[in-house]
């Protein structure tokens, strides 16, 4: 009997924007300066809002602090960002001050998905999005962070590894008795 795998709770609060709206969307802070930087309701990649970064002339940011990690393992960050069209503009995402993803200049898109996988460099880690958009905006829906699971995997390649362990000694088993070895593992006196 095969288990299913169980999906993961997503660490991030409120990643689909659902819940308020800046200054007190669930879970999010704008850093700075936040004029052009809202909870937008007719543009979301799902449910009925999205999170929308379009300042003029300086960037602005919302950020996250996601606790309760474990330093040295990874999660896998999932985000959908879409943006429209002219310039300037930029975007930048980061997780515990590495950034992961940097946009200038773009020309209008539809949501994308962008997945990276991060490492804990601590209990706690600051996610970070920074946006500007001088004639539109940029668009953030469904931020998502997984832990992975590194059993799941090890257990998996264990399997894998004993598997071929237990062919090699068969294989070895059958060549010995072909050649006339029938007896393995005992001294022979």
């Amino acid at each position: 009997m095969f288990a299913h795998p169980v999906r993961a709770q997503n660490l991030v609060t409120n990643g689909g924007f659902e819940a308020g709206t800046f200054p007190n969307a669930d879970g999010w802070t704008i850093v700075s300066p936040g004029g052009d930087t809202y909870v937008y309701a007719s543009a979301p990649r799902s449910g009925i809002r999205s999170a929308s970064l379009g300042e003029v002339g300086t960037t602005g940011s919302i950020s996250q602090t996601i606790s309760g990690l474990l330093p040295g393992r990874n999660y896998t960050l999932n985000f959908w960002l879409s943006a429209g069209g002219g310039t300037p503009n930029s975007f930048v995402a980061s997780f515990a001050g590495t950034q992961l993803l940097s946009i200038t200049n773009t020309s209008g898109f539809a949501y994308t998905k962008y997945t990276y996988t991060v490492t804990a460099t601590g209990t706690s880690a600051a996610l970070l999005f920074e946006g500007q958009h001088d004639p539109a905006f940029y668009r953030l829906d469904d931020v998502e962070l997984y832990f992975i699971n590194p059993s799941a995997a090890d257990t998996q390649t264990s399997l894998q590894d004993l598997a071929d362990q237990l062919r090699g000694v068969y294989r070895l088993q059958n060549a010995l008795v072909t050649n006339g070895h029938q007896k393995i593992g005992r001294a022979h006196v």
